[in-house]
């Protein structure tokens, strides 16, 4: 009757009640196993795991049932105490092979334990029973996976997405199992599902672009799985990066920009507010753009260079003044970028300074920061445009003499598709050759087209 009493307090979630009425009991009979199993689970309940193991297993001594040993297993398994878990499952199913989410229970244990094969036997006997249970479908192909039974696997997951259509896990690991059957167009399906599913997933880009690579590698004439492939690791890229840049410089009086905005062509108000707004947003605030040209340029310490249609990330200033504040005789900065058409693609990560290779293309002219000093304020004010062909001639000058320069090894520019067509149709060769001469290279000119 006091049992009852107490478990009724406790189906009510009075825990100190029925606390008390167990104690009671056991003072008057200390082996009555019922009473000790019970205030075990009340000490479960509040988190006194030692106190909750040390009276079941008690009971266990004076009363082995199979719901003692499946309770004190569970405990032990969410403690990851494995063997000890692993031992009172493997004695519930001894006293009652049809207690079945023993199994289940044990199959946890088992992985956990990297003991797979037994766990997938586990989690199959569960099934028996409860074929509709998704969690069991997906912990049984990933049991699979482990000992390298890549079709069972591959059903399962199946199984598994048939309960549950919406599961990213279950198609990202059907995914890994075609992969790792060298099937690339399942493994494409499965991955482009699961990305769906979880758009911000960086790990799913690279191995979606692993995928249509080596789809590339069998057919030599899939150009298209190559730029995928190009595509989705730039993706994982983005996302990776985005996690680790840590530019919080917001302003520093001594560093000054003055954001030159410069066209070809006609001014487009549309592309400038554009750009305006988009600044806005910039993290490192002491900044003033100007149109194609820079008023009381001595007032500010770095000049930067946008063309009409094109943006720069939020960071990009704030990334700036960061590495001029830790190296104040920087001349000459310059970044990595990519393209941009309603997405962010091609990505062009630059080499270090590199003079002859500085001839064949004006990799410095984006994101390009300038030190003023009194030399670029007169060429600046000589200059009667800004343009792509002068900042190559611009860039050339400078560094015809020792120039303390800097790549930052990062995305600060973002390229207008339109304005990287145009600028890979448009010729420097005769810059170049008037570059050479100026130099006096012995050197000749080779026409080659670079894509990338």
């Amino acid at each position: 009757m006091q049992i009852e009493t107490a478990l009724q307090y406790l189906q009510n979630g009075d825990l100190q009640q029925s606390k008390v009425i167990l104690e009671q009991i056991l003072g008057q009979n200390p082996d009555n196993p019922n009473a000790l199993y019970w205030l075990g689970i009340i000490f479960y309940q509040v988190k006194d795991y030692n106190q909750a193991i040390y009276n079941i297993s008690k009971a266990i001594e004076i009363n082995s049932t199979d719901q003692y040993c499946f309770d004190l297993g569970q405990i032990f398994l969410e403690l990851n105490l494995l063997n000890e878990s692993i031992h009172y499952l493997r004695n519930t199913l001894t006293l009652n092979p049809q207690k079945i989410e023993a199994y289940y229970c044990l199959g946890e244990a088992l992985f956990k334990a990297n003991n797979f094969e037994e766990a997938a036997t586990c989690f199959q006997m569960f099934i028996q029973v409860y074929p509709d249970d998704v969690d069991a479908y997906f912990n049984l192909g990933i049991s699979f996976l482990k000992i390298k039974k890549t079709q069972e696997a591959i059903i399962a997951f199946k199984k598994a997405i048939e309960l549950d259509p919406n599961a990213f896990d279950f198609y990202y690991n059907l995914g890994i199992a075609y992969l790792k059957e060298n099937n690339w167009q399942e493994t494409i399906n499965s991955f482009e599902k699961a990305i769906k599913l979880k758009p911000d997933n960086a790990d799913m880009y690279h191995l979606l672009g692993v995928s249509y690579l080596m789809i590339g590698f069998h057919d030599k004439e899939s150009e298209e799985n190559f730029e995928k492939a190009n595509y989705y690791g730039y993706l994982n890229w983005i996302k990776n990066s985005s996690k680790k840049r840590i530019y919080k410089l917001t302003e520093n009086p001594e560093i000054k920009f003055a954001i030159v905005y410069f066209y070809e062509g006609d001014f487009q108000e549309d592309k400038y507010n554009r750009l305006i707004e988009h600044l806005e947003g910039q993290t490192y605030k002491n900044y003033d753009v100007f149109q194609g040209y820079v008023e009381k340029i001595d007032n500010y310490s770095h000049v930067c260079f946008v063309e009409q249609g094109d943006l720069i990330p939020e960071y990009a200033l704030s990334c700036l003044a960061e590495t001029i504040q830790q190296n104040k005789d920087l001349e000459l900065i310059y970044s990595d970028e990519d393209i941009y058409n309603c997405e962010r693609i091609n990505p062009y990560f630059k080499p270090e300074y590199s003079p002859l290779l500085l001839l064949s293309h004006n990799y410095m002219n984006s994101l390009l920061c300038l030190k003023i000093n009194n030399n670029l304020i007169q060429e600046l004010k000589n200059t009667e445009k800004i343009d792509q062909k002068y900042l190559y001639k611009l860039v050339l000058k400078l560094t015809r003499e020792k120039i303390n320069l800097l790549r930052i090894p990062d995305v600060l520019y973002h390229r207008h598709l339109e304005n990287s067509q145009k600028q890979e149709n448009s010729s420097m060769k005769n810059i170049v050759l008037d570059e050479i001469q100026e130099r006096q290279y012995n050197a000749d000119i080779v026409d080659y087209k670079l894509n990338r």
